[in-house]
């Protein structure tokens, strides 16, 4: 999958590669109709379709950094925004960007505490789709025992004998 940057390039990513083709720049995504006045902040684009996902009427804007060393490019962008919600990584990177955006913009939220036991967002949501995968196949699992053993009891009925 490629999604385009606001300068003509792409981030590429499929399960084996993490790229770009040049020039690597920050995607802006801008809902239709009247300017919005907030714009939610990611630090990857898989981290901005798990949101997507988890958000499915989500009519916001977007700024996807596709990387922390364009912070100061994101920021041109932010100033046009009374709210801003970061949603950047659980890592040393993403809690040095926060702060630098948090000190630009004292009013922004970080939302990270949602995803605290994850590296991101995505990995957040991978998790909890892991987990329901979990509890669905155990439920399948018990629900195809308990019909063996029904077939099995209607093929050998136990049968008392008459004294």
């Amino acid at each position: 999958i490629a999604f385009p940057n606001i300068s003509g390039g792409y981030e590429i990513r499929n399960r084996y590669f993490k790229g770009c083709i040049a020039p690597k720049d920050i995607t802006h995504i801008r809902q239709q109709g009247e300017p919005k006045n907030a714009c939610y902040v990611f630090e990857g684009f898989m981290d901005a379709l798990s949101f997507v996902e988890m958000k499915p009427f989500f009519k916001s804007d977007v700024l996807v950094m596709n990387s922390i060393s364009l912070l100061n490019r994101a920021k041109e962008y932010l100033k046009n925004y009374s709210e801003i919600h970061l949603f950047l990584d659980n890592d040393k990177a993403g809690e040095t960007c926060k702060n630098e955006i948090l000190k630009s913009f004292p009013e922004a939220k970080d939302h990270s505490e949602i995803y605290t036991l994850h590296k991101d967002l995505n990995d957040y949501l991978l998790s909890k789709n892991k987990t329901k995968i979990e509890k669905q196949q155990q439920q399948e699992q018990k629900f195809k025992q308990e019909q063996q053993e029904s077939e099995i009891n209607q093929a050998n009925p136990i049968y008392k004998r008459k004294r």
